[in-house]
């Protein structure tokens, strides 16, 4: 008896741009133990856009 030989089907691997990247969410007790809040980062970061040479 011949053997049969099976047919590999490829899927599709259109993935959206958003499922590309892995994110992991930072617990919450160590956003608390943190030493800046998402506010205060903010507030330094944007500062360091419009002040580059101060900062």
């Amino acid at each position: 008896m011949a053997k049969r030989r099976k047919k590999i089907k490829k899927k599709k691997t259109e993935i959206e741009e958003s499922q590309k990247e892995l994110i992991i969410k930072t617990r919450s007790d160590w956003i608390k133990k943190g030493l800046v809040n998402k506010k205060s980062y903010e507030k330094k970061y944007n500062d360091s856009i419009k002040n580059n040479d101060a900062f």
